[in-house]
């Protein structure tokens, strides 16, 4: 066979193809014609699935509202791919444990299919959460090694306030994405977030919540303090704008159109940060609802505190700078927000040039239930509570219910007063032991409950060791002098509120037996620190 001679020629005609082979041209044709109609439909099949692929919903994701690493806290082994916490729901009035990837979230909270990244909300807030996670176990390790402060840059504490302030924004403010319009929850704000959502021709509620979300991941601090600024000399200062504040959200003008600055200015450059280390002996609850709680009266429209708990042995706290140390205010004992009296608001220093110090305040058992029972108070009838400690869990819960004012509180925790006279329980009775002791002799006015129980498989709350027995003691950890002072305190005052009136949704903190004077008549002791007047009302606009 000569090099440049062919055996196989082939002649296309009419856009057909012959194929003529020097064994058999039939099979050769058939077999041409066979792989054109395989190439003709692998190329459409493929822009087939690629059309059905771009206008296929994306998978289904559970995105959190609370970010897990804040949860491992609460775990009983944080360390593991797929950590557990102890959980009482409210709704069911039993005991779980369920997974920190199927708590406190939704499926597709964050997706915006106006997007041509549908998950670009979710990406947004995984790289805060990042930065904050950092942050705060920074708090927490500076905490186990016995050093009472941390230093954090200027970016790092604005980092820190941007997280705290999407953690309230999206934990109490979800509603606008799943409820009615008219739920009562917004409808102080409708009126603004509906001019929002026509100024930003948005088709939705649920995408105005999403544009919030962006602006809040996104707008500069430098711009927001500038921008704030101008609309507060343009209103007359920024004492007007925050004692009038519902009333200009409701009116046209630049407060309207600029709220979502000033919500955010508020929130995090008109309170002072506090960093607070619970009680040793006892630890703070997590609610499904506790993040920026608030706690006293309204201030205008500021509340005095917003409260953040970020662990068992950590919370933020937020307290208005009309009541820091050294103001005016500061020295009005108010009966109605006790935590004024707690002295932990010491001055931001700078231990170097670049450097914020922020300082721990460890609390006492007293205060470590008062911020308990905001937590306890503000928890929903269908929500939960979290909890590591079961014993510190049980304590808390106990006094909260044991309190005059907490009374229409108790229904939301049945679970814990089905034991006599001292309302404590576990899931399972059935694996309790019940011991009474006698009163001691040197404090008359209380007794100790101690119960002993062994965990079966079957319960729902188990314990690190299962052979030993489990015992709770109510006031081991209590002096004589402060469980007679908490029952004097209790015996001195007599209920005059109705039960519609108990039904406010007030979530003033009170201390364990300082009740406020305008909800309770003196039956006979004086209160061991009288409550001096609280400030008068602003003059109207």
């Amino acid at each position: 066979m000569k090099p440049g001679s062919s055996h196989r020629r082939r002649i296309i005609q009419s856009q057909s193809i012959t194929a003529i082979s020097g064994v058999d041209g039939r099979v050769a044709v058939a077999s041409v014609r066979w792989h054109h109609s395989f190439l003709l439909a692998t190329y459409y099949g493929t822009r087939l699935l690629s059309l059905l692929s771009a206008s296929a919903e994306p998978p289904s994701q559970f995105h959190h509202a609370i970010p897990r690493f804040l949860l491992k806290f609460f775990a009983k082994r944080p360390e593991g791919s797929n950590p557990h916490v102890v959980q009482y729901s409210i709704a069911d009035g039993r005991i779980i444990e369920p997974s920190v990837s199927r708590i406190f979230g939704q499926h597709d909270l964050y997706i915006d299919h106006t997007n041509e990244n549908v998950y670009a909300v979710e990406q947004k807030l995984s790289k805060l959460e990042g930065s904050a996670c950092v942050i705060i176990r920074r708090i927490h390790s500076q905490l186990d090694r016995g050093c009472y402060h941390v230093d954090l840059t200027p970016t790092e504490l604005d980092t820190l306030k941007r997280f705290l302030f999407i953690m309230f924004f999206r934990t109490h403010t979800s509603s606008f994405c799943y409820n009615s319009p008219h739920d009562p929850e917004i409808a102080n704000i409708l009126p603004w977030l509906e001019n929002l959502r026509q100024r930003k021709r948005l088709p939705s509620i649920r995408d105005t919540w999403l544009y919030l979300l962006y602006f809040y991941l996104d707008a500069p601090i430098a711009s927001i303090k500038k921008c704030s600024e101008a609309i507060y000399d343009f209103l007359g200062g920024v004492d007007n704008v925050v004692r009038n504040l519902q009333k200009l959200i409701t009116q046209n003008g630049p407060l309207l159109e600029t709220f979502e600055v000033i919500a955010y200015h508020l929130q995090t450059e008109m309170y002072c940060p506090s960093i607070w280390i619970a009680d040793r002996n006892y630890e703070f609850v997590l609610g499904h609802n506790s993040f920026g709680l608030f706690d006293g009266p309204d201030v205008g429209t500021l509340t005095v505190h917003r409260l953040y708990v970020l662990s068992p042995r950590v919370a933020i706290v937020f307290r208005n700078k009309r009541y820091a140390e050294g103001s005016p205010d500061q020295c009005l004992a108010r009966p109605d927000c006790p935590l004024l009296r707690v002295q932990s608001y010491l001055p931001i220093t700078s231990s170097r040039h670049t450097d914020i110090r922020l300082k721990f305040k460890q609390l006492s058992r007293v205060e470590t239930q008062a911020v308990n029972n905001l937590v306890l108070r503000s928890v929903q009838a269908d929500g939960t509570l979290t909890f590591a400690s079961f014993q510190s869990t049980a304590r808390t819960i106990r006094r909260f219910c044991d309190a005059p004012e907490n009374i229409d509180q108790a229904a939301k925790f049945p679970l814990w007063l089905r034991m006599p006279e001292l309302g404590l329980t576990t899931a399972t009775s059935s694996q309790i032991q019940i011991q009474q002791q006698e009163p001691s002799p040197k404090s008359a006015t209380t007794s100790k409950l101690r119960y002993t129980g062994c965990a079966s498989s079957a319960a729902p709350i188990t314990f690190q060791d299962k052979s030993r027995p489990v015992i709770i003691d109510l006031t081991a950890d209590d002096s004589e002098d402060e469980v007679a002072e908490v029952h004097a305190n209790r015996s001195a005052w007599t209920s005059t509120r109705s039960p519609s009136d108990r039904s406010e949704p007030s979530v003033w903190l009170r201390e364990m037996g300082v009740p406020d004077v305008t909800q309770y008549r003196f039956a006979g002791t004086p209160p061991l620190r009288p409550p001096c007047p609280a400030p008068t009302t602003p003059p109207p606009l």
